[in-house]
């Protein structure tokens, strides 16, 4: 609190008893090189395009102050000048004279080395001229008649300054450069030269999602947005590639050597893979969150060139953008796309894998509660399966569902590639009911036996009604998994799976945790899978039967 009321002193005086002066004009900044075209892909990576004009130094090279943090392997500098083709590439540091403001007591007094000073003293109210030599840690260092007198910061009550009255100080700061060797062989540099680098570095991502509109007769429009979140560099009428797809980046945890850069730089969690906004999963969280500094810009969207593919089962596709202005820190969203698909209404049911009776009969307390089994109990899902038929893939992103501008339900679309079909959920179709019955038809000892060890096989047969108090036909899908040998599906198709590798294998892992007290179940019994098709006619019922076994350790 002494030191600043000292300074508060300090400028006061400083203000009404020194000469105003012009401050001096501010340097003019350092050359830069500007971004002519970015690529953004939606893992938060970005391929940067720098070229420009700069200066060339007397050495015949060109200088730029800062470095990039690119991927190890992903620098690429070069020269557009045929005349002076690039030797070589020296990121390093240099000493920069730079002219500032004064922030503190201390800087005034730097700034004021060498006037005349006249300072009283806190305690004793005693007044000491003399020349300011400099300032150094708390003292003043003031040559007087007497000599060299350090006197205390916390000591002194005011200061006048006589002679002078600057408020900008210089001093030497250490700065990183880019200085790109160009070779002019035998002839003079010119004053500059075209150059130009590219490089991956992560801080950009884009962030799809969709709008789908569907008219209740099979035709739906499609939109996509993008939002992209820029927390890399000022973007001024760029080209803008956004990429639906990510390319395997086999070193973009380690920076490039020619960044001087140990570790890279911190940024916000929507580019943190361990984010829930990270991703494919995180666009659903962000399409639902707001966030400071979003902005709407009008800006050239050009149409799709050509199809590729998203996420590991796809290769690239490209949605260029012409004349992308975005600051660093800034959020921007615009349209990217729009096109017609056909689609169709389609009712899904997925009956969950339960444990066997002789499982829930030994599990200690660990039976499901009602709660449980009424969220495992099955229902029916209403979907849209999308046919895509245009040039563009639809990728993995959040969805607004709308029936002729009315909103019915967010969903998440998958990748569907250009010809392939893809199923975007809506709601529970709760006029759709499932009721599943299971009777024990036999039980019969050593039926199999194993390790030396004695099986008994028990048989079940299994009713799934399905209603439909629709008052139109519906088409529904039907899934069963069971853990057992299914003997009867009817009209249903069998296969055995590997829940494994199976797609929804992960959603049923944690049954596997239910007999982990028979560690022969799945010697013994495989699983297997029934889906059926079926058209429910308004009012009425059909029964879908089949018929399971497993072997149960006597």
């Amino acid at each position: 609190m002494r030191r600043l009321a000292a300074a508060f002193v300090l400028m006061t005086a400083l203000s009404l008893t020194a000469q105003e002066a012009p401050a001096p004009a501010a340097p003019p900044p350092p050359p830069t090189l500007p971004i002519r075209e970015i690529t953004v892909f939606k893992d938060g990576h970005a391929m940067l395009l720098h070229e420009g004009e700069l200066p060339v130094d007397p050495a015949g090279n060109v200088v730029m102050e800062g470095l990039p943090q690119p991927v190890m392997g992903s620098f690429w500098p070069y020269s557009a000048d045929p005349k002076a083709p690039l030797s070589a590439v020296v990121a390093g540091h240099r000493k920069v004279k730079v002219d500032r403001d004064a922030a503190s007591v201390a800087d005034l007094l730097s700034a004021n080395k060498g006037a005349q000073v006249t300072l009283m003293t806190r305690s004793r109210g005693e007044a000491i001229s003399g020349t300011l030599v400099s300032i150094q840690g708390g003292f003043l260092l003031l040559k007087g008649t007497e000599g060299l007198r350090p006197i205390a910061l916390d000591a002194v009550d005011t200061v006048t300054i006589r002679d002078r009255s600057e408020t900008r100080l210089t001093e030497e700061q250490d700065r990183t450069a880019l200085t790109l060797r160009l070779d002019w062989g035998a002839q003079p540099a010119a004053k500059t030269a075209r150059v130009g680098m590219m490089y991956l570095q992560k801080g950009i991502r884009w962030i799809p999602s969709y709008r789908i509109d569907i008219d209740g007769k099979g035709k739906a429009t499609v939109k996509l947005q993008a939002t992209l979140v820029n927390e890399l560099a000022d973007l001024e009428n760029v080209d803008a590639h956004l990429v639906v797809g990510v390319p395997s980046f086999a070193f973009k945890d380690t920076p490039d050597p020619v960044s001087l850069q140990r570790t890279v730089a911190a940024l916000s969690r929507y580019f943190q893979q361990e984010s829930q906004t990270a991703y494919a999963f995180g666009n659903s969280i962000y399409s639902q969150s707001s966030r400071a500094g979003e902005v709407r810009r009008g800006v050239e969207a050009a149409p799709a060139e050509a199809p590729a593919g998203d996420d590991s089962k796809e290769d690239i596709f490209v949605f260029p953008v012409k004349k992308l202005s975005l600051k660093k820190g800034e959020v921007l969203v615009l349209p990217v796309a729009e096109f017609a698909v056909d689609y169709k209404d389609v009712f899904t049911v997925d009956i969950p894998m339960t444990p066997p009776r002789d499982v829930q009969a030994r599990m200690a307390g660990r039976a499901p509660s009602e709660a449980e089994r009424l969220h495992f109990a099955p229902k029916v899902m209403h979907k849209i399966r999308l046919t895509n038929k245009t040039a563009t893939p639809i990728t993995t992103a959040p969805a607004l569902i709308l029936q002729n501008g009315r909103l019915l339900a967010q969903g998440m679309t998958t990748y569907t590639s250009v010809g392939g079909q893809s199923d975007v959920e809506i709601t529970t179709a709760v006029d759709i009911q499932v009721k599943k019955t299971e009777t024990e038809k036999d039980r019969v000892p050593n039926a199999l036996k194993w390790r030396g060890d004695n099986f008994q096989q028990l048989f079940l047969e299994v009713r799934v009604c399905l209603s439909n108090y629709r008052k139109v036909p519906v088409e529904v899908e039907v899934t069963r998994v069971v853990l057992g040998d299914v003997r009867d599906a009817g009209k249903g198709v069998v296969e055995k799976v590997n829940l494994m590798e199976d797609p929804k294998g992960a959603e049923r892992q944690p049954y596997y945790a239910w007999y982990s007290d028979w560690w022969w179940w799945n010697q013994v019994n495989p699983v297997s899978r029934i889906t059926w098709k079926a058209t429910l006619e308004p009012g009425k019922n059909t029964d879908l039967d089949y018929a399971w076994s497993y072997y149960w350790h006597n």
